[in-house]
């Protein structure tokens, strides 16, 4: 007899310090991004809490109407937390009944469904608390409401309990019996395949003087979720600073460092292990209200070249780098066209994604995640505009990257980037300037149309007078002949040229000066002409001509001739459609042993 009752008596301490610690209070939950504590006192419990005793369960009850806006913590008296949760539940999930939070829990929390009634494992291991504190005194539940909507609730209770032999945190509980590897491969990374859609810019976009504001889509094709976890370390620049900090010096925003989660499928196994790579960072945006993720999406306006890679082609107007949230917004099959293969076909079923729907985490909360078969979007409004400023009306291509600096691991970055084709009519038009032409005798008004405010303009009446710049004005020959007459329009958005020819008779020809026999004659005719020009060249004397023809911006386009010792006329025809030159105006100049003559020519097919 003696021997049982010392045997009961050795075990009487051990059950005495298994408790559990409760404040049943009652609380409001905050409607706000504001953070509500309640205290709960644990008193009478060993000084040191460790793996042989320690925290073992955290027991809630709380009524909301949204459970995903909630992130839920636990605060020991050595300022040590540990997440329990966030962003579970779904927008639609009601509620949290008797959900306990334990390291031997049957799920992980991600994979419940709302209430949760039962036992769940936490977002990080309970046992990070058994750390040797003492564990008497003031413990916290810290419950943050995430998203600024007026979404209510209530805590109705909650527990702590110690207990010997705290469970070791599982290395891997995702149960997952539908997910499979690519056909023919038994284990295998499940990996995320971010694209970008061409459909949801189409159908978002607004062009406005200066600016232009478009929709982007994000959607994952690929055989596992994008999700990503913060870590606890945090910089303002690169500074590290301590994570409970919510602004930088000067205002900025705390960027904290994320990790991305790859599931891994083994042979047959209905569980899915995993690992965490670096990537990248998030930051709180205050005028949205929530939580981004840096860098995730760049849009801009391009004017396509040669090269087959939008993501090199020229950039006209500029977004800034878009930081989204990473959330299930939609679904490929649910929009149908958002979601397209790298052959262009179009992914709208759910039978067409191995694992539809495959993921635990989603929302603008600091744990985010696109899954296969969903994609996020963000609606223009609440984009940065592309700057369009001295943008010319024209066709050009929207060019959008999704992750533009490869920071999370990606099945194939090559279709991260589309281009979509958008033609601006609200920006800088093109010069449609016109002019009519009366002539009266040797004199000729000149009266532009159509001239853009501020565009300059320049008159040149073909016979080597000073070009003028009024208009409308006029202008007095002082010779006969047939002349041509440019207007040449100057914008930001190209030049315009216009042409006219007048000939002018019956003035009398001035005296033939003796002295000028021995020059050189030039010429070039017909001119206008629709192809077929003829060079006249004339030395009185022994000389040399070289005759170039250039563009109007005086760059060199071809030699027409380069005679040597010419003496009396020769005569070269020359064809525009044959040398392969657009039509417009150009300008032939005759180079002689001791002068440079000019005269323009208008080729018109």
């Amino acid at each position: 007899m003696k021997k049982i009752l010392t045997l009961i008596a050795l075990f009487v301490p051990f059950i005495i310090q298994a408790q559990s610690f409760t404040n049943y209070s009652g609380y409001t939950l905050p409607t706000t991004t504001q953070t509500l504590i309640i205290p709960i006192t644990v008193s009478g419990l060993p000084n040191s809490i460790n793996s042989s005793f320690g925290l073992n369960r955290v027991k809630l009850g709380i009524t909301h109407s949204s459970d995903q806006e909630l992130e839920v913590r636990l605060k020991a008296p050595d300022n040590t937390e540990v997440l329990l949760f966030t962003s579970v539940g779904g927008q639609n999930g009601v509620d949290f009944r008797n959900t306990a939070l334990r390291n031997d829990g049957t799920y992980q929390i991600e994979q419940g469904t709302p209430p949760f009634n039962g036992n769940y494992i936490p977002m990080q291991d309970l046992n990070i608390l058994n750390n040797g504190q003492n564990p008497n005194g003031t413990w916290m539940l810290l419950i943050t409401d995430t998203y600024p909507y007026a979404n209510t609730g209530s805590l109705d209770s909650v527990a702590i309990r110690f207990g010997n032999n705290p469970n070791d945190y599982p290395p891997t509980v995702f149960v997952c019996p539908t997910c499979h590897c690519p056909p023919g491969i038994t284990d295998c990374d499940l990996v995320p395949d971010m694209t970008s859609s061409e459909l949801v810019i189409l159908q978002d976009m607004t062009e406005s003087a200066g600016s232009l504001l478009i929709g982007n889509g994000t959607p994952n094709i690929g055989l596992g979720p994008l999700e990503v976890r913060p870590v606890d370390s945090c910089f303002c620049g690169l500074v590290q600073v301590p994570c409970t900090q919510t602004t930088c010096p000067g205002g900025g925003s705390v960027s904290q460092r994320l990790h991305q989660r790859i599931y891994q499928k083994h042979g047959n196994t209905d569980t899915l292990t995993f690992y965490e790579i670096p990537a990248g960072n998030m930051s709180y945006h205050p005028t949205h209200g929530h939580i981004h993720v840096d860098n995730w999406a760049d849009f801009t306006l391009r004017k396509q070249t040669s090269d087959p890679d939008p993501r090199n082609w020229t950039v006209i107007g500029t977004s800034v780098k878009q930081s989204y949230c990473l959330i299930n917004l939609s679904s490929c099959d649910g929009y149908s066209g958002a979601c397209k293969d790298n052959a262009g076909n179009i992914l709208d079923q759910q039978s067409q994604f191995t694992n539809y729907g495959l993921g635990y985490l989603s929302g603008c909360g600091k744990f985010q995640g696109i899954w296969p078969g969903k994609l996020d979007i963000y609606s223009s409004g609440l984009n940065s505009p592309i700057d369009l400023q001295s943008i010319c009306n024209g066709n050009y291509y929207i060019v959008s990257i999704t992750d533009p600096d490869s920071t999370f691991a990606d099945a194939d970055y090559s279709n991260n980037v589309v281009a979509v084709p958008v033609a601006l009519t609200q920006q800088i038009p093109a010069s449609t300037a016109d002019y009519t032409t009366t002539q009266t005798g040797p004199s000729v008004l000149v009266n532009a149309t159509g001239l853009l405010a501020g565009a300059n303009y320049i008159w040149d009446f073909g016979d080597n007078s000073p070009n003028m710049t009024q208009n409308p004005v006029t202008h007095n020959y002082t010779a006969n002949g047939t002349y041509i007459i440019t207007l040449w329009v100057q914008t930001p958005c190209g030049d315009r040229f216009e042409y006219d020819t007048v000939t002018i008779s019956g003035l009398t020809p001035a005296a033939i000066d003796e002295t000028n026999q021995s020059s050189t004659f030039y010429g070039v005719s017909p001119n206008p002409s629709t192809g077929n020009f003829e060079l006249t060249l004339y030395n009185a004397q022994s000389g040399s001509v070289k005759v170039i023809l250039t563009d109007m911006t005086g760059r060199r386009n071809l030699l027409l001739a380069d005679e040597k010792n010419i003496n009396g006329i020769r005569k070269i025809p020359f064809n525009f459609e044959k040398m392969g030159l657009a039509e417009g105006m150009y300008l032939i100049r005759f180079i002689t042993d001791d002068k440079i003559y000019s005269e323009k020519i208008i080729y018109r097919k």
